[in-house]
């Protein structure tokens, strides 16, 4: 339940922000640059896949059959649920 209201959060926040919105930030040779959110939000969704994987490793590792991730097995196990989300997710798109 915690995932989905973090993952419908995220959808609805990133939905909310102009294509050309930019953040700066200090890059590492300390120059400060104009960042497209949307680059942040990229980032952050890859950082979270990045992660499932690690743990997917271990659990496969240590003999635990991981979960299925697919983006198919979330659709047919929530159906109804997924109409909104693809809305949202459609928007964030758009940014």
């Amino acid at each position: 339940e915690s995932l989905q209201k973090t993952g419908t959060g995220f959808i609805e926040l990133a939905a909310k922000i102009p294509a050309d919105d930019t953040v700066q930030m200090k890059w590492e040779d300390g120059k400060l640059y104009d960042v497209p959110k949307s680059i942040i939000i990229n980032q952050a969704l890859y950082h979270g896949i990045e992660h499932r994987a690690q743990i997917m490793v271990i659990m496969t590792q240590v003999g635990v059959e991981p979960p299925d991730l697919q983006s198919w097995a979330y659709f047919d196990s929530n159906k109804g649920k997924i109409l909104e989300l693809t809305y949202l997710y459609s928007k964030l798109l758009s940014i």
